[in-house]
């Protein structure tokens, strides 16, 4: 259940309620609500001397460890956005997402001494519901990351929708099982604050830490993509004693192979969410699904879907983004009589979702979304090429795997250190993992690229 309302500083209420209860545990330390208050308080003096407010878009080095959970709880006490960053980026993507969000300052969360006894406190806090809250980067259409914006509202509806799927209690454990700078993560950091629960965080987010952490805390919640949870399975763990629900989403989820897992005792429920929805809209226990029925889950909360004639989605609920901040404008073009089109195709049967394809012009790899636009784009400013197209093509391991068919300009020979100068450039798990040289491509009547056609020709051989 909900333990605080959205009228004033979620952690202070918990600090009231319940000062002494756990909130995070790791590997080697343990913070009741008071004690992670009082370190988020180190954050808050840094942006008082700092003159930072409520005009200011801090940066945050997003680490998977209690300094980030400290970091963005002081921000929200200085009213201050945090803006979320993935530190594995490389510094090109990192300054341009730093210039579409306006950043005034960039702070690693481990460059803070959150020993440090607190002895002054601001007696009285702001809190405006309606104030921006987290402005966290997810792939577009455009060649660019975009700056989703929520506000304390936003986020505040989304726990509230899940837990009227989940029915939280102040026992319960969630497992930090996907990385903070993602929404999926970020949710799981939230519902754990706003219900009153415990957060076990693992020391990284590798398989044998991940295993590590499900032996020690057996946490009643996860929340993993499929790639993960495969490699849960390579390693023979079983269903542990107190896991309640297993959340599977990040990518297209087979029901037909889920259901094998599901016999044998996985308690998993299929998801459907995006970072402008604050997570997961739909869910559905997949023991609710015969083995034929690709189904992820029914309406939560207060969720609405609509599926037009050609089977756009869209959605509707107060858990919405705000728009996508765009150097000092905020863009809210996809949300439409308060419906925002997710550019997934799909169907709805007896009020529970069907997807058909997940973002056409997106790749999802890992869990993780991939536009491919920014790839081409990329290649073509860097690289001697008469064209490039960058698509999917299916994974066992990793759902879909980065794919790119280029039409060399010059000697083949030229591209061979090609993955080697994309590393200077791109995050690992952008550069693609196969490479076709062709000589034209299949096009359309129209007159585009035959993608369909081409990924026949480049599997065929």
């Amino acid at each position: 259940m909900i333990t605080v309302s959205n009228q004033s500083h979620w952690i202070i209420q918990q600090a009231k309620q319940n000062p002494d209860k756990k909130f995070i545990v790791t590997p080697t330390q343990k913070f009741s609500f008071s004690e992670t208050l009082e370190k988020a308080f180190v954050i808050y003096n840094y942006c008082k001397k700092n003159g930072f407010d409520k005009n200011s878009r801090i940066g945050v080095l997003s680490s998977h460890n209690t300094d980030f959970i400290f970091t963005v709880l002081g921000l929200w006490l200085s009213e201050c956005t945090p803006v979320l960053f993935n530190k594995n980026q490389t510094n090109l993507e990192i300054e341009e997402q730093k210039k579409t969000a306006r950043v005034s300052d960039l702070i690693d969360p481990g460059n803070f001494d959150f020993t440090v006894k607190i002895k002054t406190k601001k007696s009285s806090l702001n809190f405006s519901p309606d104030d921006f809250a987290l402005i966290i980067f997810t792939s577009g259409t455009t060649g660019k990351t975009k700056a989703v914006v929520h506000t304390f509202s936003s986020l505040y509806q989304s726990i509230k929708n899940c837990d009227s799927f989940i029915n939280h209690n102040s026992e319960n454990i969630w497992l930090a099982s996907l990385p903070f700078f993602h929404i999926g993560g970020f949710a799981i950091f939230l519902r754990a604050l706003i219900c009153g629960c415990q957060i076990t965080i693992p020391k990284s987010l590798l398989t044998e830490d991940l295993i590590h952490s499900v032996k020690t805390n057996s946490p009643t919640f996860a929340s993993f993509v499929t790639t993960t949870f495969y490699r849960l399975i390579e390693k023979n763990i079983s269903p542990w004693k107190n896991l309640r629900i297993l959340f599977l989403g990040g990518g297209p989820l087979n029901q037909n192979e889920i259901f094998d897992f599901v016999t044998s005792g996985w308690p998993i429920a299929k998801v459907y969410g995006s970072s402008e929805t604050c997570a997961m809209v739909t869910t559905e226990m997949a023991s609710k699904y015969n083995r034929d029925e690709n189904l992820c889950g029914k309406q939560l909360g207060d969720v609405e879907i609509k599926i037009d004639a050609q089977q756009n989605i869209s959605v509707k609920t107060k858990a919405l983004f705000a728009g996508y901040f765009q150097n000092n404008s905020l863009d809210d073009s996809k949300i439409k009589n308060r419906f925002y089109s997710t550019g997934d195709i799909g169907e709805l049967r007896n009020n529970h979702l069907k997807i058909f394809s997940r973002r056409s012009d997106l790749i999802i790899s890992g869990g993780k979304n991939i536009d491919p636009l920014e790839i081409e784009n990329i290649i073509r400013a860097n690289f001697d090429v008469k064209d490039v197209k960058v698509f999917a093509l299916e994974n066992a391991q990793w759902g879909q795997q980065v794919t790119a068919a280029i039409i060399p300009s010059g000697n083949q020979t030229a591209y061979d250190n090609f993955k080697a100068q994309l590393k200077k450039i791109l995050s690992g798990y952008k550069i693609p993992k196969q490479i076709f040289y062709v000589e034209k491509f299949p096009e359309t009547a129209t007159g585009k690229i035959d993608l369909q056609k081409l990924k026949k020709i480049l599997q065929s051989g």
